[in-house]
């Protein structure tokens, strides 16, 4: 088994001509056929110093973030949340409800969506998913674009969400609460 040998490198460097002998020390390592106890012990304590204790903390590091699917009970504005540190949910009663529900909701979209002619001529088609929060009075607000298809189709299902009317709030333990929800926008062009 080939082993290092500084000593080996350091005088072995001093007696050869040219810049290699000018190398730091610590640059100066020469494979060595032949075992040394000396640096046998050495590469064991640097093994015990300093490369066991880093993959130990890099391997403590990923465990720590990995979730559990053990949830801990927080409160956030007076509101039960549960989280396990990286996730964090909200348990509700009842969950935000489009007046008549998720089929007046799509029928809603569908009547009020226009496809961006730009979209239309380069054939553009896609599925925008936008998250926007119910507030707690049934407004619509902070709508974002989760996943987005092009600009103008984005811009087009943000619109359409500012429309909306006043959804049923989210209702927990009796009161509403403002709560995010999530929904796909699918446009699509006839098929010829």
């Amino acid at each position: 088994m080939k082993e290092f040998s500084m000593a080996w490198a350091q005088s072995r460097a001093l007696r050869q001509p040219g810049t290699w002998g000018q190398c730091p020390a610590s640059l100066r390592l020469v494979l060595r056929g032949h075992r040394e106890n000396i640096s046998s012990r050495k590469m064991q304590k640097y093994m015990k110093k300093v490369i066991i204790p880093c993959l130990i903390s890099v391997v403590g590091l990923l465990y720590a973030q990995t979730p559990t699917n053990k949830y801990h009970k927080i409160v956030i504005n007076g509101i039960e949340h549960e989280t396990n540190g990286i996730d964090t949910i909200c348990i509700v009663d009842t969950m935000p409800e489009f007046p008549g529900g998720k089929e007046k909701c799509f029928q809603f979209i569908s009547s009020h969506l226009r496809y961006p002619e730009s979209a239309w001529k380069d054939r553009v088609e896609g599925t925008v998913i936008i998250r926007f929060v119910v507030y707690k009075t049934g407004k619509i607000t902070n709508i974002t674009i989760v996943k987005g298809v092009r600009g103008d189709l984005d811009n087009e299902a943000i619109r359409v969400l500012s429309l909306m009317p006043k959804w049923k709030p989210a209702i927990k333990t009796g009161q509403p609460i403002s709560m995010k929800y999530t929904i796909p926008i699918k446009f699509g062009l006839p098929r010829e």
